[in-house]
């Protein structure tokens, strides 16, 4: 029993940074959607890892804008608001390939949750300032992904990678206004999957190197 070996000796404990571009289908409104920063640590276990992944909009949010309707007719104004996101998951991932001629091919998933918030400004007809209005949802994430990893050298190495999340509903307020200006918003949700492409850099530190 001494001499058994154990199936999920530690290989390696791995740091990732990196950048990916995250496509929304948020189709009423028009958001500049841009990159998102990637953390990840994750800890190598034969051909599996497992670890944390912590992701969030570079710049700290996105510009967005929704047309909205005045006594001048549909759609004849354009109303700028500030969407922000971060995440937050476990992630896991299995080598279907590892080290053929220095390159690794993996399955992941994701679990967590994502935070969405929308930050609006209500200016009257009538108003000298800014109102702000703010919408927040926190919903459950899970999602999966497939990447490659090369070999940079022992230590390093580099990933591109392409995946998807579930990531439930944002909620924003839809802007009208009356005949005669006065700002009127309704409530509307949409839902806020996405999918997402980029490339990371690892740093690996391998405890078998000891």
């Amino acid at each position: 029993l001494l001499n058994k070996t154990s199936k999920w000796k530690l290989d390696s404990m791995n740091f990732s940074i990196g950048t990916c571009m995250q496509v929304q289908n948020w189709g009423q409104i028009n958001v500049e959607t841009g990159n998102v920063g990637n953390f990840r640590y994750t800890s190598k276990f034969n051909r599996w890892e497992l670890g944390l992944e912590v992701s969030s909009a570079i710049g700290s949010s996105w510009r967005a804008n929704q047309k909205f309707e005045t006594f001048l007719g549909k759609d004849s104004s354009t109303n700028e608001f500030e969407i922000s996101f971060s995440r937050l998951s476990l992630v896991g991932q299995f080598n279907l390939v590892e080290k053929l001629n220095q390159f690794d091919l993996y399955l992941g998933a994701q679990l967590g949750c994502a935070s969405v918030h929308s930050s609006q400004y209500n200016l009257g007809w009538y108003d000298f300032g800014d109102n702000s209005i703010e919408g927040r949802d926190v919903n459950a994430v899970f999602g999966g992904e497939i990447g490659a990893r090369f070999y940079l050298g022992v230590d390093l190495k580099l990933s591109t990678f392409i995946g998807g999340n579930f990531a439930g509903n944002m909620s924003y307020k839809h802007k009208t206004a009356s005949y005669w200006g006065e700002a009127i918003y309704s409530s509307k949700s949409l839902g806020s999957d996405h999918v997402y492409f980029g490339v990371a850099l690892t740093y690996s530190y391998w405890s078998l190197r000891k």
